[in-house]
């Protein structure tokens, strides 16, 4: 089993708003939901060849499916608000499943 990641490097939180279904495309939901617990990993902070990053990324965001309070499947193309700071977009999301095919933790690639 792998063991979850524990909260102590989970030191961060964020808001979230998902893209919605729209006439014009590009609308989010007005809503921001609250994930705590979380850790943002800037791109300057990966060692080199550890994570291959999509052109212009600004780092990885690390939500886990137990620690991370109000963690859910966060869509590629939501917009994230990490420690208040100015919104940036989810370009990959990519689930990490266990053995059993439960989601262990997510990575969001931010730009």
């Amino acid at each position: 089993m792998i063991p979850q990641v524990p909260p102590y490097l989970l030191p961060d939180s964020m808001t979230v708003r998902v893209p919605v279904e729209g006439e014009r495309g590009g609308c989010f939901s007005d809503e921001r939901v609250s994930v705590d617990h979380v850790r943002f990993i800037d791109r300057a902070e990966v060692r080199r060849g550890a994570y291959v990053f999509e052109e212009g990324s600004k780092g990885l965001v690390i939500v886990d499916y137990l620690n991370s309070a109000g963690a859910f499947d966060i869509p590629a193309g939501s917009l994230l608000s990490i420690n208040g700071g100015d919104e940036v977009a989810v370009v990959k999301a990519v689930p990490h499943k266990t053995y059993r095919g439960r989601v262990h933790h997510w990575e969001l690639e931010v730009r």
